[in-house]
């Protein structure tokens, strides 16, 4: 049975539900603000309706003359308008980049369940590329991770984040791991809190979860 997407806490099948489905499902987060207070800093970093495309890893869509269509807000407004669709966006990615699409394929089934439980069972990582066990595109400073099994098999959800200013961070990604071998040496930083707020009309943050 199809689960309304803000009430997913697993993984879903992409074939039972469309791009624009998740792209006006993801709107709804634009501009919520995620407040993590761990042992030693604060860590804070917003949701944005110009990080949907990279965070489904449309920019493996890319090819040098269609770049700026599938970018940023341009990207999202046109999932959202329901111009791409999985069976597109597969395609273009098999003709443009050499990767395996069930690595896109499962950033997207598993990003409704992460954002909604964002604030339960998550692990904070420190991204050293010293402590990476292997090598790695991973520019962000640190790592929200959550494990999950699919089919006896643990998994880990990855969100990295860059840092910008001290403590303001943006994402840089969204990666699905099949074992622990990229992160299994990270460090971690305990998690006291996490919060997420959106704002709301007089200017407040309103708390979700």
């Amino acid at each position: 049975m199809k689960i309304e997407l803000n009430k997913v806490t697993k993984r879903i099948n992409i074939l039972d539900y469309s791009l624009q489905e998740l792209a006006i499902f993801y709107e709804q987060f634009d501009n919520c603000i995620v407040i993590i207070k761990t042992s030693k800093r604060d860590v804070t970093f917003k949701f944005r309706n110009s990080f949907f495309p990279h965070i489904i890893g449309m920019q493996y869509a890319f090819n040098s003359k269609n770049k700026v269509k599938y970018k940023g807000l341009n990207g999202f407004e046109k999932i959202k308008k329901g111009d791409i669709t999985w069976n597109n966006l597969r395609k273009l990615i098999n003709k443009n980049h050499n990767i395996n699409v069930n690595n896109i394929k499962n950033r997207i089934e598993y990003l409704p369940m992460f954002i909604n439980t964002i604030t339960k069972k998550i692990d904070l990582k420190i991204i050293n590329k010293n402590n990476l066990i292997r090598k790695s595109n991973l520019k962000g400073n640190i790592g929200l991770v959550k494990k999950n099994i699919w089919q006896n098999h643990l998994i880990y959800l990855f969100l990295s984040l860059k840092e910008i200013n001290k403590n303001h961070f943006i994402i840089e990604t969204f990666i699905v791991e099949n074992d622990i071998t990229l992160i299994g040496l990270l460090e971690s930083e305990k998690i006291l809190n996490i919060y997420m707020y959106r704002p709301s009309s007089n200017k407040e943050l309103q708390k979700i979860n």
